[in-house]
């Protein structure tokens, strides 16, 4: 599924509206961090000394579809090698919300107004994480 439409059947599922009906609100780069933040525990978790590898893009994918379903505890289902990727994607995700705030974007992300704390954490994640590419694995840039 693509991000986008993963997204919007989230949004939909949990609000019990169209998208294009509900009142967007935006998200600085601050508040994205934040909402991303909650996902530290597990991607903490993945060991660095497995490899990163893109392969299991698919299976941190549809983890993340399934958070819609089954909240934070989806990621519990991530194989290591998954687990690892998804670290990876989240450090980038980090990194590029800080360098938003550094630069003064003043709204990264919009979503819609009246999510939860954790509805916002998985809109964000499916947002930012989901069908992520990453410009090279820190195991290839070792490599070089």
């Amino acid at each position: 599924m693509k991000r986008f439409d993963a997204l919007k059947r989230f949004l939909e599922a949990q609000t019990g509206k169209p998208l294009e009906s509900l009142e967007p609100i935006g998200l600085s780069p601050e508040d994205v961090m934040r909402a991303l933040w909650p996902l530290n525990k597990q991607v903490a978790a993945a060991a660095s000394e497995i490899a990163c590898d893109s392969r299991y893009g698919t299976e941190v994918d549809a983890t993340l579809e399934f958070m819609g379903r089954d909240g934070l505890r989806a990621l519990e289902t991530l194989s290591s090698g998954g687990l690892r990727l998804l670290r990876e994607r989240y450090l980038q995700a980090m990194a590029m919300a800080k360098a938003n705030e550094h630069a003064g974007t003043r709204i990264m992300v919009h979503l819609p107004r009246g999510l939860t704390a954790v509805q916002t954490t998985i809109a964000v994640a499916l947002f930012l994480l989901h069908g992520m590419e990453l410009d090279a694995t820190p195991d290839a840039k070792r490599e070089h």
